[in-house]
């Protein structure tokens, strides 16, 4: 307050001090609410936009996790396919033992899988792998010399062993085309 052209000070009640931090805190809080509503507004629209990209895995260790990438972002009860590896690879220990696992994780989730390979397949698929839940193999004489499984969004292009290697390709699209694809040849193939 200005008297006589000079600033007096008054002391005011110190209760005002606990009365501004108050308003303050209540800014505050209000702050936060509009930016938890925007983070969860802004992780909405990322989730449903898939970008499309690849990745090259190294190593059994690399191919595992690829699969698993591939299969945790499925729900209970939707399905992956798969075009066997190689026979070659299939008959090598830690490959099967890299495969039973991915398969053990498949089952705990409920997702169901579906495999087209080789004939001349058939009597390792029957003695390591008849007895896994929800998984559907079918025998047709299609050489592609890869493994490729296919996901909802993703697709794994991939040899095993020796000097495993996987290439991981995201995007719904190509999916869904390599998906059509393995359904027609899933037509043909013999149980």
């Amino acid at each position: 307050m200005l008297v006589d052209n000079i600033k007096e000070f008054h002391l005011a009640n110190p209760e005002n001090l606990l009365d501004y931090i108050k308003m303050e805190k209540e800014k505050l809080q209000e702050a936060e609410k509009n930016v938890q509503n925007l983070v969860s507004d802004i992780k909405q629209a990322i989730g449903s936009l898939i970008q499309e990209s690849a990745h090259i895995y190294r190593g059994l260790a690399g191919l595992k996790a690829a699969h698993l990438r591939l299969i945790n972002e499925l729900k209970r009860g939707e399905e992956y396919v798969f075009f066997s590896v190689e026979k070659s690879e299939l008959e090598q220990d830690v490959v099967r033992l890299m495969f039973k696992s991915i398969h053990t994780r498949r089952d705990e989730i409920g997702v169901t899988a579906r495999g087209i390979a080789l004939p001349q397949l058939k009597h390792l698929y029957i003695k390591y792998l008849s007895s896994r839940k929800e998984y559907r193999i079918r025998f047709y004489d299609l050489t592609i010399n890869q493994g490729v499984t296919i996901g909802k969004n993703r697709i794994i292009i991939e040899t095993a062993h020796p000097n495993a290697f996987a290439v991981e390709i995201i995007s719904p699209k190509t999916a869904k085309s390599y998906k059509e694809f393995f359904n027609k040849i899933w037509k043909l193939a013999k149980p």
